[in-house]
């Protein structure tokens, strides 16, 4: 671990003032991250949630209608993003019907993050059923082994299953939603796979 964060404290500093050269300042927010739960599945080694001290729940109903009804009043381009912290498919069935209620509003773009090691084939419906716009499955590694040590308690093999079932079921669908996107990550573990 110690070698991990002097790793990451000998990175290449970028150079904040070409960054600012790329900031806008907007009325509203173009991209919001909700977290919709701050439990997770997994205790992947790079992941500060299984650091985190803070209590562990579940967003109250009332206040996503709240965040998602002033996005849609506002601003509905700005990009509803659905994980941070938490692993959303912990919600089940629940996790869609807010992507639903998201978009029955009129939000245009929803995003979700996932480990897709609780995605099954009725949840696969649920993705669907939802509307959501872009799926980011987050794999990190091409080698069971690599995955094994990014992933903690993950199964390589499901999470490449659901890639491609989605993939399958979009086609079957004939739909171009939701985006499917295999999340690669960089790091010591997964060096030379990517």
């Amino acid at each position: 671990e110690n070698k991990r964060i002097n790793d990451i404290a000998a990175m290449k500093k970028p150079d904040l003032n070409k960054v600012k050269e790329t900031l806008q300042l907007t009325d509203f927010p173009v991209q919001l991250t909700t977290e919709l739960t701050t439990n997770c599945n997994l205790k992947c080694p790079a992941c500060p949630y299984p650091h985190l001290k803070r209590e562990r729940g579940a967003m109250s109903d009332a206040l996503y209608k709240k965040i998602v009804d002033e996005i849609a009043q506002k601003k509905p381009k700005t990009t509803l993003w659905l994980a941070f912290m938490g692993e959303p498919t912990i919600l089940g069935k629940k996790l869609f019907e807010k992507i639903k209620y998201a978009k029955d509003k009129g939000i245009e773009d929803t995003s979700l993050n996932t480990n897709a090691n609780l995605i099954n084939q009725e949840m696969i419906d649920w993705i669907f059923g939802s509307g959501l716009d872009k799926i980011y499955i987050s794999i990190d590694a091409a080698t069971e082994e690599s995955y094994k040590k990014i992933r903690a308690g993950g199964d390589f093999q499901k999470t490449r299953d659901v890639v491609l079932a989605l993939m399958a079921e979009r086609e079957r669908r004939k739909l171009d939603k939701p985006e499917i996107f295999a999340q690669f990550i960089s790091m010591e573990e997964n060096a030379g796979e990517d």
